[in-house]
């Protein structure tokens, strides 16, 4: 390791561990010529999008390899940490500034509670899980109907949380007997709700899916919920919910309408906070996004 590289004026020649600090960003290309780097590493998990994009030009015009470091988040977990270099990715160069979570509300409402995830093998329902896995629920239960992606996420999580408890129910939110038996025997405490179809050219070809799936799928899910005195439901949903112009907006505005306004056929009992959360159509590293996500699947021998 040749030295570090800041734009803080405060840190210029400090020693890290004996490493010297050598240089602002404006010096990379005389150390490269100079000291034949070969390598740098962006070791700023957590700067804004055109940082990176500005770094990442301005390093790759000069010939050399550029690695990242996963950020403090993404290590957290009860597994031993170890460097990990990895390429830099589309979503590191798209990033958006990172929104302030209030992790003791988090906390409040995840920790030893049982939440389940439906459409927990999907793009949005395994970060889902991902995230919930940090606050320490009692049980997580992952529900979807693909089973391998189940499997696949169900295997990152027992190795970056070998101690939390997991349970798969493979189970199609259309069918009101199988979430009833998945409800009967987990009692969640929270629901997170991300099962849908929501490819838009597929859905106006097949309109009737989207009513099926992400409309009576949401009632199948709420009703359900209510039976079994769930706390909290949150349904996620998309941007194109707006003024939908589409049927995939459509379909899921009036799931959103499920969620606010309960039938007449509804059960009384009622959990206690029901939400209706709009995600942006199209994120990288969603499944159908138009930019490629990176691979997550971590790198765990088979057996």
């Amino acid at each position: 390791m040749v030295g570090f590289i800041d734009d803080d004026f405060a840190k210029q020649g400090v020693l890290i561990h004996g490493v010297p600090v050598l240089g602002t960003h404006e010096l990379i290309p005389r150390l490269v010529r100079e000291r034949g780097i070969e390598r740098i590493v962006l070791a700023i998990p957590s700067a804004p999008g055109p940082v990176m994009r500005q770094l990442s030009d301005y390093i790759l015009d000069l010939g050399v390899e550029i690695k990242t470091v996963p950020g403090l988040f993404n290590l957290l977990g009860d597994h031993s940490w170890r460097p990990e270099l990895r390429n830099v990715s589309i979503e590191d160069l798209l990033r958006r500034e990172p929104v302030s979570l209030d992790q003791e509300g988090l906390r409040g409402a995840l920790e030893d509670r049982v939440v389940l995830i439906t459409g927990a093998g999907g793009s949005i329902g395994s970060e889902l899980a991902r995230q919930v896995c940090r606050f320490r629920p009692s049980r997580v239960v992952l529900l979807g109907r693909g089973e391998n992606s189940l499997w696949t996420i169900e295997r990152e999580l027992r190795h970056t949380f070998p101690n939390q408890p997991l349970s798969l129910e493979l189970c199609d939110v259309r069918s009101r007997r199988r979430l009833e038996q998945a409800f009967n025997q987990w009692k969640p405490t929270v629901v997170l709700h991300a099962a849908a179809h929501k490819h838009v050219p597929f859905l106006e070809q097949h309109p009737e899916e989207a009513i099926e799936n992400n409309v009576f799928g949401t009632r199948n899910v709420l009703d359900a919920a209510r039976r079994h005195h769930a706390q909290y439901v949150v349904n996620i949903s998309t941007d194109k919910a707006v003024n939908p112009t589409n049927v995939l907006g459509v379909s899921k505005r009036i799931a959103e309408c499920w969620c606010w306004k309960p039938p007449a056929h509804a059960p009384r009992q009622r959990p206690l906070c029901f939400r209706a959360v709009r995600q942006r159509a199209g994120q990288p590293g969603q499944r159908g996004a138009h930019l490629p996500g990176a691979d997550r699947t971590p790198a765990v021998p088979s057996p």
